[in-house]
Parts: C-alpha cells; sequence; structure tokens
C-alpha cells in the first residue's frame, strides 16, 4: 500500500483504489470459474471412462498383461496407483490405457511424474530417470505407452528398482 493506493503492478499504479479492487475481484471470479469448470470437465470424463470402462478384474488385468506370479503384487501397485491418480475405481482402470488417455485425468503429458511419483510411493521404490529409456525411445509419445508396457517395464526391473539400481 502506498499513499492509501494499493500497487499491485506498474500497469496497476496509476489507477484509483476501488478499480483495482474491482480487477481483483474479476480475476478471483475467473479462477473459480475455471476451478469449476476443470471439475465439470473430471467428472464429465470419469464419467464417460466408467461407461466405456466395465469392470475387469485384477485376475483379468494380470492374464492381459502376463506377468509373472512373483510380481502379482507389484502390477497391481501400478493399477491402483494410476486408478488413485485418475479418481476411478481400480477395476475400470485397463492394461489398454494409453499413458496419454490416463493423463487427460487431471493431468497434462508435462505431469506425467505426477503419476510416477503416485507409483514410487505406492511402491516404495524411485525410479532412476534411465529406467524410463525403454518405454520412450526417439518419437515415442505418451499415447504410444500403455498401462500393460509401463507396468511390465516396472516387474521386469523390479530386481533392480527396489535394490536402488
Amino acid at each position: 500500500m502506498q499513499n492509501g493506493t494499493i500497487v499491485t503492478n506498474a500497469a496497476l499504479a496509476g489507477i484509483g483504489v476501488l478499480p483495482q479492487i474491482a480487477i481483483v475481484c474479476a480475476m478471483a471470479v475467473i479462477v473459480v470459474m475455471m476451478v469449476l469448470q476443470h471439475r465439470i470437465r473430471m467428472k464429465s470424463l470419469r464419467e464417460h471412462h466408467l461407461a466405456t470402462h466395465p469392470s475387469l478384474s485384477n485376475d483379468e488385468f494380470l492374464q492381459q498383461i502376463k506377468v509373472p506370479v512373483g510380481l502379482v503384487t507389484i502390477a497391481t501397485g501400478v493399477r491402483q496407483s494410476v486408478a488413485r491418480a485418475m479418481g476411478v475405481p481400480v477395476e475400470s482402470v485397463y492394461p489398454s490405457d494409453t499413458l496419454e488417455y490416463i493423463c487427460q485425468f487431471g493431468f497434462d503429458n508435462m505431469d506425467f511424474v505426477e503419476i510416477v511419483v503416485e507409483i514410487e510411493q505406492t511402491l516404495g521404490v524411485p525410479f532412476v530417470d534411465s529406467f524410463w529409456d525403454p518405454l520412450f525411445p526417439a518419437n515415442k509419445t505418451l499415447n504410444d505407452v500403455h498401462l500393460g508396457d509401463l507396468t511390465k517395464v516396472i516387474a521386469a526391473n523390479w530386481t533392480a528398482l527396489s535394490a536402488g539400481i
């Protein structure tokens, strides 16, 4: 505050307090509207997801990705992490879901890291950067990689991951 005038930046410095308050209120309304619009979009996306993804048991999920019996807990942990991140029941998460599709649920392609962190926390292991190389060779995108691919890579590398290599 300077001489009774709120100065938020150089552009607003020359106008009075009431116009500045009106601008701040309008900005707050815009933010609230954006949040509400995002929530409506997420609700619609989840409803569509549930309508197009009937329940798939863990056994069916595991059969589709063909994970060795000893790594079933890892595969189901990945599935649970992704379901939690998407905000949907675990039974509605399929191995055929692409990472790009999964990222639509509140994430964008740049925030794939949030899903990775969720999986790391669930499994209790960090992923080193080189871990992602087999999943993302040159010109491969999140739309080219399926949850089943990610689950298989994690399971195949579990010994190294859990050892922190």
